[in-house]
């Protein structure tokens, strides 16, 4: 019996939105993924000051994820207490699910920067790489370069929307209804995770 694909989709999530859903299940139903994993990252290598503390992040993913019987949220890199790799996370994978073909989500804007990566020949033994970009984005030519038999480039139908504009909008007091998950919706506007009004 052949052993399940499992997908890996890591990324800060500040706030995880539909666009990022939308992703993953077209990485789902093109590879014939059994689960995707998503990971936020706990203390990464890109932290920013606006980054929601992590515990709160995860809490997100879990509730946009609720509804949704192969997708699930994992904790590995929170519970990890030095700064987050990859290639560490693919490690633990491979570890956990050691005859399952394992496949990276990661983001076109991320993966321009994959040779400078932690161990980037070595992600690609562990994993194949799944591009995710936007409707209408201009891949470059640096970034079709970097295209192997083990990296593969996807297009979704999803909402063109970014988790720094959803920051914005609530900032600004802005409606981020439809942009996230309505659990998602609800939780950071009766929690106020962004700001301390903020109009739905």
């Amino acid at each position: 019996m052949p052993k399940p694909s499992i997908g890996i989709f890591g990324g800060a999530f500040n706030p995880i939105h539909l666009g990022h859903l939308a992703a993953a299940q077209e990485a789902l139903l093109r590879y014939r993924l059994d689960r995707v994993f998503f990971v936020p990252a706990g203390i990464s290598v890109w932290e920013k000051p606006d980054w929601l503390n992590a515990e709160s992040r995860f809490r997100l993913v879990a509730l946009a994820l609720n509804d949704n019987p192969h997708f699930f949220a994992s904790r590995i890199e929170i519970e990890r207490p030095d700064r987050s790799y990859s290639v560490d996370t693919l490690r633990a994978f491979h570890h956990r699910f050691p005859q399952s073909p394992l496949f990276l989500l990661i983001g076109s804007d991320a993966f321009s920067e994959f040779p400078r990566w932690k161990e980037p020949q070595e992600i690609l033994k562990l994993a194949e790489l799944i591009v995710i970009y936007r409707p209408g984005t201009r891949l470059t030519a640096a970034i079709r370069n970097l295209v192997t038999p083990r990296v593969h480039l996807l297009s979704y139908p999803g909402v063109a929307i970014s988790s720094k504009e959803i920051r914005a909008r609530l900032a600004r007091g802005e409606s981020i209804r439809y942009l996230v998950p309505d659990s998602v919706c609800e939780a950071i506007l009766q929690e106020t995770l962004y700001r301390e009004e903020v109009s739905k």
